[in-house]
């Protein structure tokens, strides 16, 4: 909640990711990071949501 857009930044956005896209499908798959705990319990990993943009594609997020 007091963290500020640089710190988000860092540690959310600024993340190494491998991306594979399929005729169906995007996968986002994350490497080991301390931050990917955060984002796996706030549930990220078990959504997949349908990208209307890119040919209804499904998005999935990994982590390892």
């Amino acid at each position: 909640e007091g963290a500020r857009a640089r710190t988000l930044f860092g540690k959310f956005v600024n993340a190494s990711a491998t991306v594979d896209i399929t005729p169906k499908e995007i996968i986002v798959t994350f490497g080991r990071r301390a931050n990917n705990q955060l984002l796996f319990a706030s549930g990220y990993a078990e959504r997949e949501q349908t990208i209307p943009w890119l040919d209804n594609r499904q998005l999935k997020i990994r982590f390892l």
